[in-house]
């Protein structure tokens, strides 16, 4: 229903939370979210590497930025692995468990080739003693992205008002009823 006022018709903003939620908005959502995340990882993990002695502070903060958009690369690729195999690019609000699960084993297969291609073949990065490993790739990079999918969607979830949200045109929860004072995630009437 619109409302007019004056020359101009306007719609009711969406409830967050809603189906009405855009694809691209919770992509976006999802992006931001990843990066924050990535970053403080990747500045909790450089200690893990030799790259963290490098007296160049400059280079040091450059190649944090630098991995932290590799990453936010990798999560967006995760993302659309999980959206074409479960057929809904807003997955986090539908899917979560099983979306994780295919962003997770992409992003892990990639990480475990990259760490693999720039420590041994290309030489670009290499790991200090304390890092762990785990058939000689370091266990910080693989235990990222083990974590991070799954706390991206809860935070994802908790960004859009609701820890479940159903498909539009599926039945409403309690037969039209609200669940804690909320619409169940999808219009009802």
């Amino acid at each position: 229903m619109s409302r007019v006022d004056g020359a101009r018709a306007t719609m009711p903003a969406p409830a967050r939370g809603s189906a009405s939620v855009r694809a691209t908005g919770v992509i976006l959502a999802w992006a931001a979210i990843e990066l924050v995340l990535h970053l403080g990882w990747e500045i909790a993990q450089l200690p893990l590497y030799t790259i963290a002695g490098d007296p160049d502070r400059a280079y040091v903060v450059r190649a944090v930025l630098h991995c932290t958009a590799g990453d936010g690369l990798i999560a967006l690729a995760a993302y659309a692995v999980a959206a074409v195999a479960l057929r809904d690019a807003r997955w986090p609000l539908h899917h979560g468990l099983r979306g994780v699960f295919f962003a997770t084993v992409t992003a892990l297969a990639y990480t475990a080739f990259s760490e693999w291609n720039n420590v041994y073949v290309e030489g670009n990065w290499a790991y200090r003693e304390a890092m762990p490993r785990l058939l000689g790739i370091g266990l910080a990079p693989l235990a990222q992205w083990l974590l991070l999918p799954s706390a991206g969607v809860w935070l994802l979830r908790r960004f859009f008002g609701t820890a479940r949200v159903r498909r539009a045109g599926s039945a409403p929860c309690g037969n039209g009823r609200k669940l804690d004072g909320r619409n169940c995630g999808h219009d009802v009437g």
